[in-house]
């Protein structure tokens, strides 16, 4: 007998049967990758041109400073070599007219310090120059004084020695002769010795006074007011030339 429930013929399950697994509703992806080919859209990017292409908007100044800024390339057509700014045209007809006055009084007043300092440094060359022929002309007085001397002191010792023969041993007296000749002797190295120190002196040191005195001067014009710059060069200039 068979056990209660639902029969073969009613469509059920029979007892020893699988089940079949329920397939799901839902229709899945393919698995395969996609064989259709993308379609590939067109570039919205325009290509750059260069700066110096004709085509390419000219610049122009600023509408707030149009004298100060003006144009440099007026005509766009002409490529790079027309890029130079033309600054004269900014600038009024006065100014355009005390230009080359003002660079010819620059240029007057270079070559005038230019010339300044020039006669300066000869000045300073000429002044140690003589400074040291002092120097040397002292040197020479002074050796020659220093030989007098010796050679008084020489004679002075030898009339003494005169003097004490005659002292102990009573003769003629020579010895006053050897005294004169060692007393002109050294008054002509005590003129000598003086000469020497005056000139060493006036010599010593070799060092351009007057020159480092006039720059000192010049420096103290120049650094003056700005007014009285160029009147100052000015003055020294005509002083010189006349």
């Amino acid at each position: 007998m068979r056990p209660a429930g639902r029969s073969a013929a009613a469509g059920g399950p029979c007892p020893g049967a699988r089940r079949r697994p329920r397939s799901s509703t839902r229709s899945r992806a393919p698995s395969s990758p996609r064989t259709r080919p993308r379609r590939s859209r067109p570039s919205r990017r325009r290509p750059r041109r260069p700066w110096w292409s004709p085509s390419r908007r000219s610049w122009s100044p600023s509408p707030r400073l149009p004298s100060l800024y003006p144009n440099p390339n007026p005509n766009p057509n002409a490529g790079p070599a027309s890029l130079s700014p033309s600054w004269s045209s900014a600038l009024a007809p006065d100014d355009r007219d005390s230009s080359p006055q003002i660079a010819a009084a620059i240029q007057e007043i270079s070559d005038r310090a230019t010339a300044l300092v020039r006669e300066e440094i000869e000045l300073a060359k000429a002044e140690v120059s003589a400074k040291v022929n002092k120097l040397i002309r002292a040197v020479v007085v002074a050796t020659v004084a220093g030989v007098f001397a010796v050679f008084g002191l020489a004679v002075l010792l030898n009339g003494f020695a005169w003097l004490l023969y005659e002292l102990v041993f009573p003769a003629n007296a020579i010895y006053w002769g050897f005294f004169v000749v060692a007393g002109a002797l050294f008054v002509l190295a005590g003129l000598a010795a003086f000469l020497a120190a005056r000139w060493f002196k006036r010599g010593a040191p070799p060092t351009p006074d007057m020159a480092i005195d006039e720059a000192q001067r010049i420096r103290e014009t120049l650094s003056g007011e700005p007014g009285g710059q160029l009147e100052a060069i000015a003055a020294r200039a005509e002083a010189d030339g006349s």
